[in-house]
């Protein structure tokens, strides 16, 4: 999709992601965010949920991607929206669940 066709999108309508609670010895596993928003902040992994994609198979897409791990879902944590206030036009609304079940 191009940027344009992209930015456009967003503008109406929110997109679905997931958020990854992965846990490692002494903690979650958190990455460092490449791109806006929140660019340079620690964050959790995970990203877009695709067309034709479940809401799991994108959460073990995600994690293979962006930390080379298969994981194992062991359950949802739950859903939650934000408004992110920069970036596009009417800004970036993301709806995201926990780990999926």
């Amino acid at each position: 999709m191009s940027s344009e066709k992209y930015s456009e999108t967003l503008g109406l309508m929110p997109i679905l992601c997931v958020d990854l609670a992965l846990r490692a010895p002494g903690g979650y596993i958190l990455v460092k965010r490449l791109r806006a928003p929140a660019k340079g902040r620690w964050w959790v992994p995970g990203g877009r949920v695709l067309r034709g994609e479940s809401v799991s198979e994108a959460a073990r897409r995600k994690a293979k991607e962006e930390l080379g791990l298969e994981i194992e879902i062991q359950g949802a944590l739950g859903f939650y929206e934000h408004f992110y206030k920069m970036g596009h036009k009417a800004g970036s609304h993301t709806g995201q669940r926990g780990r999926p079940s």
